[in-house]
């Protein structure tokens, strides 16, 4: 709706249970755990952004690994990030103060949380707009 450039976060190495859910989630947790950061397949080139929507889904009230690794990669400085979440009832959790720790120049609007299963166009739209982002 955004049309803004789509780079996916993905691992260099991927999960060893992707396919099994309760497995990938006992790895994910392990990794939080951890404070993991994993090595990325591509890191994008955020030099010629000056905004940067950043989509993720909230596990354990915490950003994931390959978002902890995106936000430890680069200088963030100036940059105005606008956060996303999925979740599952834990609204945003500690998601944005982990952002903000990551990222302590940078400035944080008004994030948007979703339910797994909603999706209102209307509401991501006015969203959108509140952030200064023109929804195509």
């Amino acid at each position: 709706m955004s049309g803004a450039d789509i780079v996916r976060l993905e691992r260099k190495t991927p999960y060893a249970s992707a396919s099994d859910g309760p497995v990938l989630y006992g790895e994910a947790l392990d990794e939080l755990r951890a404070e993991a950061v994993p090595e990325l397949k591509e890191y994008p080139d955020i030099e010629q952004y000056d905004t940067i929507l950043l989509g993720y889904c909230n596990w354990w009230s915490s950003i994931p690994a390959s978002v902890r690794s995106f936000l430890m990669h680069d200088d963030f400085s100036g940059k105005t990030i606008v956060p996303f979440c999925s979740m599952g009832g834990g609204r945003f959790g500690q998601t944005i103060s982990a952002i903000a720790k990551l990222a302590p120049d940078s400035v944080i609007k008004e994030g948007l949380e979703v339910t797994y299963s909603s999706y209102d166009s209307d509401e991501i739209e006015k969203w959108l707009e509140s952030n200064n982002i023109k929804s195509k």
